[in-house]
């Protein structure tokens, strides 16, 4: 059975639900604005790059990056694994820096598994943030609950002004995703 998110999502022609979860961050971070650089990590299946392009409205830049193709975007796609050796370079050679960056990637696998994956991948966006990401930028990121998640915040809290853990409202309540708000990068 479809849940509200789904059937709105499907409604407003958004590829995905998730596109509720940025658009609740959004509304209340006034994260997305004209004219930025936006990197989408784990960027399928494209709902949140949708999301921005809409608030863009062809000003700025979207960089998409992930394992696998999305269709009918008009954004810049990367096909890389977050984990290659290259990816600052391919990042770098879209732009150098970027506004915003968001990672809403998740692990592929179930069970107890899950939040240590889910931190290896948090760890890897933000390797890459701390790359590209410019002074006064802002990084968003999902990660699920577990042991190592309030080592992971207190290191977000070296490199950020403002980091805060919430559950946007679209988010399900047996989940234990989190999204990490983290504003001003130092």
């Amino acid at each position: 059975m479809k849940d509200k998110f789904t059937i709105k999502a499907q409604k407003q022609g958004y590829k995905a639900r998730s596109v509720f979860k940025l658009e609740d961050l959004n509304r209340k971070y006034k994260l997305i604005k004209k004219n930025q650089k936006i990197l989408d990590l784990g960027c399928w299946p494209g709902s949140w790059s949708q999301y921005c392009k809409e608030i863009l409205e062809n000003t700025g830049l979207i960089i998409g990056i992930d394992i696998k193709e999305i269709d009918n975007l008009d954004i810049i796609f990367i096909k890389k694994d977050v984990y290659d050796k290259d990816i600052i370079k391919a990042i770098k050679e879209k732009s150098e820096v970027f506004d915003l960056i968001l990672s809403d990637i998740a692990p592929k696998t179930t069970g107890t598994q899950d939040s240590e994956a889910s931190i290896e991948l948090a760890e890897r966006s933000l390797y890459i943030a701390l790359k590209v990401l410019k002074y006064n930028g802002n990084f968003i990121v999902k990660v699920f609950q577990g042991k190592d998640l309030n080592n992971y915040i207190d290191k977000l809290k070296k490199h950020f002004r403002f980091v805060k853990a919430t559950k946007p409202m679209a988010s399900k309540k047996t989940s234990k995703e989190i999204y990490i708000v983290c504003l001003s990068k130092r």
